[in-house]
């Protein structure tokens, strides 16, 4: 495939993709055809993400039905996507070159020789290896996925008592806004109390004082 995308749908231009060496000599093509199209680039963020989410996919079921031994599925995907990695490289037009190679590539290809090897090596000889256990289906796993549950059903049960615990300190603790109100009651009341007691002194002392406008 070459690194523009000719006329395909999903092809993609932008204000800095059209600045690019690639694309101005391939406009430069279409231009002297008089066609009138525009030099377009693939979309390499999808085609990333779309093998991304294919290898997922695969390997999330591999993993339940066919994996064999410890570190396969890491081995896997790193073979994966520098498969694909490699295949994406191939349509940028903006990548760093040694040379006439470019370095994604090489790293690429450097992951699918290395994963794939490993791959290999491991289903001959680990597989092949007498007593050879996974480590999900060890006596080593197994006790610390117990040690798990149990803690996990500890702390439950912690969790409980301590809701418990609080559920019965409520109910017997007195409430603080009912005593609130009681004591703002007893001031109101011991307030009225004092002004009604200062009103009937004032009337008695009204009362007792002569009038002086009669006298004279």
């Amino acid at each position: 495939m070459l690194p523009t995308a000719g006329s395909l749908p999903w092809g993609m231009t932008g204000t800095t993709i059209i600045n690019d060496p690639v694309v101005v000599a391939k406009q430069a093509e279409l231009d002297a055809a008089g066609n009138g199209l525009f030099a377009l680039v693939h979309p390499c963020f999808l085609y990333e993400s779309l093998w991304c989410l294919i290898g997922f996919i695969a390997l999330h079921f591999y993993s339940k039905k066919l994996k064999t031994f410890d570190g396969e599925i890491f081995l896997l995907y790193i073979t994966w996507y520098g498969l694909g990695r490699f295949w994406i490289e191939a349509l940028r037009t903006d990548s760093l070159f040694i040379g006439p190679f470019k370095v994604s590539q090489i790293v690429a290809g450097g992951c699918v020789i290395v994963g794939l090897a490993l791959f290999i090596l491991g289903k001959i000889f680990k597989t092949k290896k007498r007593g050879y256990v996974m480590y999900k289906d060890s006596e080593a796993c197994k006790e610390k996925k117990n040690e798990a549950y149990y803690a996990r059903q500890k702390m439950l049960e912690e969790k409980a008592k301590a809701k418990k615990a609080m559920k019965q300190a409520g109910e017997e603790a007195p409430s603080i806004i009912v005593d609130d109100e009681a004591a703002d009651n007893e001031e109101t009341s011991a307030d009225t109390e004092k002004e009604e007691e200062k009103t009937e002194k004032s009337e008695s002392n009204e009362e007792n004082t002569p009038d002086k406008t009669e006298e004279e």
